[in-house]
């Protein structure tokens, strides 16, 4: 599990533009995301913004949570959906 610099100030965002503003400002369009992959709702988009941007824990325990939690073809779609939104924060990084 990785650490967490609490020094540095983090907002996450669920934006599809940048937004400025002091600290690090990460936006993410998480509900067109969870659109996208058939996701109900951005939550699992913006998990996976989180867990790229601050190294929380590792995308397969974000993957394992979500396929604990939902069923079959929801926990594809949720899980597509933390995916490309913690792929889209390391692009960016």
């Amino acid at each position: 599990m990785g650490t967490i610099d609490l020094s540095a100030p983090l907002v996450l965002v669920n934006a599809t533009r940048e937004i400025e503003a002091p600290g690090r400002v990460i936006t993410v369009a998480a509900t067109d995301i969870a659109r996208e992959h058939l996701s109900p709702s951005p939550g699992s988009a913006l998990l996976g913004a989180l867990v790229a941007a601050t190294g929380a824990t590792s995308f397969a325990a974000l993957e394992a949570a979500i396929r604990d939690r939902f069923p079959g073809a929801i926990a594809d779609g949720n899980v597509a959906a933390a995916r490309a939104a913690y792929d889209t924060v390391l692009a960016r990084a």
